[in-house]
């Protein structure tokens, strides 16, 4: 009681994942909506449903992530870790095929980069971060009762 455990390689893979979610919900949105514009109403408002399915999934796996970073049972957490980092990196892949088949026709395909290493990225670092290890030996930070930070700090 009263020992905080923070897995450092969650909350820095929930931190990341967190990001690219806020940059798909706050800069993407602006991207999207002009063309979406173009479109006639059934079009547009299903695949802005499609556009807001991604955001919650991005937004919840980014929060699943960093709640696994406070978790004192890190091992009901582990396939959880896995298969939100499998999701980013299958999300990464199909821009690059999307890439890969925009690229013979047009020269759009360099707009993607951005989620062609940005989702993989937040994948590999989440399947990486899901790895077994000895947490008695992982750092630890203890806190007081009141939220001082104890002197006690156990190192990798």
């Amino acid at each position: 009681k009263g020992v905080m455990v923070i897995h450092w390689p969650q909350l820095l893979t929930g931190t990341l994942a967190g990001l690219f979610a806020a940059l798909h919900i706050f800069m993407g949105t602006s991207e999207i909506w002009s063309p979406l514009q173009k479109m006639n109403q059934k079009e547009r408002l299903l695949l802005l449903g499609v556009w807001h399915i991604v955001s919650v999934t991005l937004l919840l796996s980014s929060l699943t992530l960093l709640f696994s970073a406070f978790s004192k049972q890190h091992g009901l957490w582990r396939y959880i870790e896995i298969s939100i980092g499998i999701h980013w990196v299958s999300f990464g892949v199909v821009f690059i095929l999307v890439a890969l088949v925009d690229a013979q026709g047009s020269k759009a395909w360099p707009s993607l980069l951005p989620q062609m290493i940005g989702l993989p990225l937040v994948g590999f670092a989440a399947i990486y971060s899901s790895r077994e290890i000895d947490w008695e030996e992982s750092r630890r930070i203890r806190w007081r009762k009141y939220g001082t930070i104890d002197d006690k700090v156990y190192a990798l």
